[in-house]
């Protein structure tokens, strides 16, 4: 009797990869040792993308033979172009260590800083230039007009969301952060009230959060509005949105560099204060509630203060 098609974990995104889906396809066709690899690389995929062909068949039970027939018969020329495929799923998790692997090099800190921040500036540049003019206006006056904003990231966007809601709360009417506590089973709660007349900002940079495309994809089936910021048309979260900001996110080391998007996201608060119609107020009130959180030095005489160091000093 013919095994079911196995089911891979419901939590992983990467088994909707073609390469994955092919596998699941085909599995009934298979012969029964190649089952037994597809099991494998089903539910062992990142090691497999990393084993040699010797190393898929050691942890199979199979011959390199088999090995090699079940990469040509899921539709490639062999386990290397196989491999590569498998590779592919994985390249933007992997591309900060190749990336670690390549600059190896004994680097001084000041020269690996400068390089950071030479790449920092070029982002900006290239970000400044990227910044439709059309979209900016919309999306600030969508932000301005919403019922509520619902502003969501996670991973390593995560911190980038919460600088969102730093700025923006203070001029959007009602502006809450998707993330945190409680993982996406909790982001669906506070959002299940969305309605046509919310915004949803989705902050998603490579390594993309699955978390993020769901609610985002969730948002959107809701019938709210979906804006997005993130690094380019290739980004899972555009299909989504009506509007998006683009960041150029580069970085020599890291996955990505954030510098550019907390510009953008500090400039999308500037941009909003200053169509709000009581902006001067609302900052002159929230600096008066500010007050007494503030640190002041007492106000003494500049002689005082320079006879008060000398002390100090042995």
């Amino acid at each position: 009797m013919a095994r079911p098609t196995p089911q891979p974990p419901a939590s992983t995104t990467m088994f909707e990869t073609p390469a994955m889906q092919r596998i699941i396809r085909l599995y009934p066709s298979l012969s029964r040792a190649q089952q037994h690899i597809a099991d494998h690389v089903l539910h062992h995929v990142f090691d497999v993308a990393t084993a040699s062909i010797e190393e898929l068949a050691q942890a199979t039970g199979v011959s390199v033979a088999t090995a090699n027939r079940f990469a040509r018969t899921i539709g490639h020329e062999g386990y290397p172009e196989f491999r590569a495929d498998l590779l592919q799923t994985f390249k933007a998790a992997l591309e900060p260590v190749e990336k670690l692997r390549a600059r190896q090099t004994g680097a001084l800190a000041h020269d690996t800083l400068a390089t950071v921040m030479a790449q920092s500036a070029d982002n900006l540049e290239a970000t400044a230039r990227m910044l439709s003019a059309h979209t900016c206006e919309q999306l600030v006056r969508a932000l301005r007009q919403a019922e509520r904003v619902y502003i969501v990231g996670f991973g390593g966007s995560a911190f980038l969301a919460s600088s969102a809601l730093h700025h923006l709360d203070p001029h959007c009417r009602n502006a809450h952060l998707i993330g945190g506590e409680g993982g996406g089973e909790q982001a669906v709660r506070r959002m299940n009230k969305l309605r046509a007349k919310d915004l949803v900002l989705g902050i998603s940079f490579p390594r993309y959060s699955a978390d993020t495309v769901r609610l985002i994809d969730f948002a959107q089936q809701r019938g709210a509005l979906v804006a997005a910021l993130t690094d380019g048309p290739a980004s899972p979260l555009v299909g989504f949105a009506q509007h998006v900001l683009y960041v150029k996110a580069d970085s020599t080391l890291l996955s990505h560099s954030n510098v550019a998007a907390l510009a953008v996201i500090e400039g999308l608060g500037v941009a909003l204060a200053q169509e709000h119609p009581d902006a001067l107020a609302q900052a002159r009130d929230l600096t008066g509630q500010l007050m007494p959180y503030l640190y002041f030095e007492r106000a003494t005489a500049p002689r005082a203060r320079s006879a008060a160091r000398a002390k100090r000093k042995p």
